[in-house]
């Protein structure tokens, strides 16, 4: 099967026609294949025809998409291998191709008002795919992507085309009629966190914010006040939570405001039916936790120590698990996991009564080094509430919560508010719940650490520092077990969460 040249006259509708009818003979892989690299060979050039390029973009878009869900039905009838994750990958690399396709051509400055604000809207389309595509395959958002969607959204702003109905449009984008619904689409299904779901629950996650793109309002005033979620138009990140303390919004921001799709979960009357807990999930989220905030139970507060930030929760779990070899070796009982992490080197004969001494002493050095707080009695299982004063927190940054009496807990800042009668700062954490320890990745002078989750458990989980990581990725540690990345869970500016598995 030859390749088209799109800088020659050849190239045109009956070509193009008769190259997808032979596409149509080929196996799903091997179709996928051919098309990625033709929509890599329609990359705007010098001597492209716009009109031309643009009719042919939206010629291949119901071949793009009839592939892409034959893709997905093989992938969901495989079973996990390496096979099945490259068709996964071809379903996210079709819509990402085509999207920025369409997105060169609306930054080339060759377009008219006519061809504007379609490059503009079919680009966010087919970007709002492949984001959702990536969360199938359990694969962090695209930095990439979400820049190319901001620079998108301004220029249509710019160009006052974001409420231009196009119209005509292919069945799958109908419920989309305007590139603001497209954006809205594709803001509330990143808010949702689809990462954390399984793939039948990311799929209703897509549905949804198709349906509910609208209950979103969009604000980029700066005094708009206390904003639920913000969305930085001049980076390359999803949108992302905002602190209830927060006033007004950064310049270069825009504001976005669920609280109506929140009341609708909370009243259940969204256009799609959700399990209880999944609804109410979604509608902690897109409300803020305000009713979390609100539910606190009028008792004495429990005190607790309050550890936050990836380097200080590695280090207290690292001083913890010394101290229970301390214990150990003083003829206490140590933990069951201990013998498994081999982190710490064992004392010699002669350095036997010196732990033993230090053992004695171990119950009040065993607190943490962190911030005293009160734990507050909340109506929710998955959510801890603490409160303190002069501290502050950073949303989606990870934190520890640790008694002496008690195995820590690993959790997650969501939401920081005041707490008006008192003046107290309220944080509202989400547990990671399972056992949790610390091992030392390799080498051992690059000091680097990974926080490890129910470990012998086939969902065990695996926080690392904040960086970029490769699904199935490689970890050695200093102990000579490898660390191998499963699905993709949750990332922040302040850490990555991952499932895994071990490989000696």
């Amino acid at each position: 099967m030859t390749a088209l040249n799109h800088s020659s006259q050849i190239l045109s509708h009956d070509t193009l026609a008769q190259w997808l009818a032979k596409l149509g003979t080929l196996s799903v892989a091997h179709a996928a294949h051919r098309l990625v690299q033709l929509l890599k060979q329609l990359k705007p050039q010098a001597d492209s025809d716009p009109a031309l390029q643009l009719q042919l973009l939206l010629g291949l878009i119901p071949a793009v998409i009839r592939i892409i869900y034959n893709l997905n039905s093989v992938v969901n009838q495989a079973g996990q291998d390496e096979k099945t994750h490259k068709l996964s990958r071809l379903c996210v690399q079709l819509p990402r191709q085509l999207g920025l396709n369409f997105s060169l051509w609306a930054e080339s400055g060759r377009l008219d008002a006519s061809q504007m604000p379609l490059a503009i809207y079919h680009a966010l389309q087919a970007l709002g795919h492949a984001d959702y595509y990536y969360a199938l395959d359990h694969q962090p958002p695209s930095e990439t992507l979400w820049k190319k969607t901001a620079a998108l959204y301004r220029r249509a702003e710019a160009y006052r085309q974001h409420r231009y109905d196009l119209g005509n449009l292919v069945a799958e984008y109908q419920g989309q009629a305007t590139i603001d619904a497209v954006v809205k689409r594709n803001v509330l299904f990143a808010l949702l966190q689809p990462a954390r779901f399984d793939d039948d629950r990311i799929k209703a996650l897509f549905l949804f914010a198709g349906c509910h793109g609208d209950d979103v309002d969009f604000s980029s005033s700066p005094s708009t006040a206390n904003p639920l979620f913000a969305w930085d138009l001049q980076g390359a990140q999803p949108p992302v939570a905002v602190k209830h303390t927060l006033k007004t919004l950064p310049d270069g921001y825009l504001g976005i405001d669920t609280s109506r799709l929140g009341q609708a979960l909370a009243d259940n009357t969204t256009a799609m039916a959700l399990g209880v807990e999944f609804r109410n999930r979604l509608r902690h989220h897109l409300a803020g936790y305000r009713d979390i905030f609100a539910s606190v139970v009028p008792v004495k507060p429990q005190a607790t120590y309050f550890v936050q930030g990836f380097d200080e929760v590695c280090a207290c779990l690292q001083q913890r698990d010394k101290l229970t070899r301390i214990k150990q070796m003083g003829g206490q009982d140590a933990h069951p996991l201990l013998a498994r992490r081999e982190i710490a080197l064992m004392p010699m004969e002669h350095e036997r009564h010196a732990f033993h001494a230090l053992a004695e002493q171990s119950r009040p050095s065993q607190r943490a080094p962190g911030r005293r707080v009160h734990k507050m009695r909340i109506e929710s299982e998955r959510y801890v509430l603490i409160e303190g004063y002069s501290f502050d927190c950073v949303i989606g940054e990870i934190a520890l919560i640790c008694d002496d009496d008690t195995p820590p807990v690993l959790v997650v800042v969501r939401q920081q508010a005041y707490h008006d009668p008192t003046g107290a700062m309220h944080v509202l954490l989400e547990k990671m719940p399972g056992d949790c320890g610390i091992y030392a990745i390799a080498p051992k002078a690059d000091n680097r650490k990974a926080i490890v989750l129910n470990e012998t458990m086939p969902y065990a989980e695996v926080v690392l520092a904040s960086g970029r990581y490769d699904r199935q990725g490689r970890i050695a540690l200093i102990n000579d077990k490898i660390i191998v990345l499963g699905d993709f869970l949750e990332a922040s500016s302040r850490f990555a969460r991952y499932r895994f598995s071990f490989d000696w």
